[in-house]
């Protein structure tokens, strides 16, 4: 039986960035689109977003979806409903940007030096920290997670899924070794940290140097029970890393000439 209204739907939906054969997953792609678009700066703190009508039309999906997507987007601190005005777009700082997902969008297109930077910034305050800490609390246990997350990295590489889960997992084993629950709880925004900016490279063909043995010296400092030496590379090993990302010679206020020869 011909539905031509469903094939409208699916042609006008495809067009725009907007495809499932679930329709309850099209309020996740359009979430995904609008925020996005805020990050891209399309809509800017204090715009009013289109209305869930207009929404709606334009992306030919139901008004419930578009309005699961704003909740979506409200429960990130993006966007918040103003009475008698609409979905107002909220100011940078109201943002969850650890979120995983607000990560991913960021890293949905070519992310700028700022956010790269801010990003590593904080992987550089938080990691060195506890891998002094691992290295102090660390327990067999977690010395086998690492070790194994090693070994996989090397025998798979960054360039396939299992390898790249390998160092989520390896950055994971690391911030438990911490013993700080309070730590452990940013595991997810490290994780999706490392996993983003990995496939990044990866696309553009940035990869640069093979990340296991700097990975391999951060274990055995924390194997050593070394806190300094374990601190000191974990802190050699995220500026590898931001400096690969941004495919530069250096970063000027994330740089020593001892870290970054």
């Amino acid at each position: 039986m011909h539905k031509p209204g469903r094939e409208r739907l699916a042609a006008v939906n495809k067009r725009d960035g907007l495809e499932s054969s679930k329709p309850g997953e099209l309020h996740t792609q359009l979430a995904q689109k609008l925020g996005i678009d805020i990050l891209g700066r399309k809509w800017l703190p204090g715009d009013i977003l289109p209305s869930e009508v207009d929404i709606a039309n334009t992306y030919a999906i139901s008004r419930p979806a578009v309005r699961e997507a704003i909740r979506t987007l409200a429960a990130k601190g993006m966007v918040e409903p103003r009475r008698r005005r609409g979905t107002c777009v909220t100011e940078r700082a109201k943002w969850n940007m650890l979120d995983p997902d607000v990560l991913s969008w960021m890293f949905a297109t070519k992310p700028d030096e700022t956010l790269v930077k801010n990003l590593f910034e904080m992987r550089l305050i938080l990691e060195p920290a506890a891998a002094r800490l691992a290295a102090q609390r660390r327990t067999d246990a977690h010395l086998e997670a690492m070790s194994n997350a090693l070994k996989i990295m090397g025998r798979e590489t960054l360039l396939t899924e299992v390898g790249l889960q390998a160092d989520i997992d390896f950055h994971a084993a690391l911030m438990a070794a911490a013993g700080n629950e309070q730590l452990g709880a940013l595991n997810a925004s490290i994780g999706a940290t490392v996993a983003l900016s990995n496939r990044y490279k990866i696309a553009h063909d940035i990869l640069g140097r093979d990340p296991v043995p700097a990975h391999m010296a951060v274990y055995e400092a924390i194997l050593n029970r070394d806190a300094e030496e374990a601190h000191w590379c974990m802190q050699y090993l995220v500026r590898l890393a931001v400096k690969d990302l941004l495919h530069m010679d250096a970063i000027e206020d994330l740089r020593t000439e001892t870290i970054i020869p």
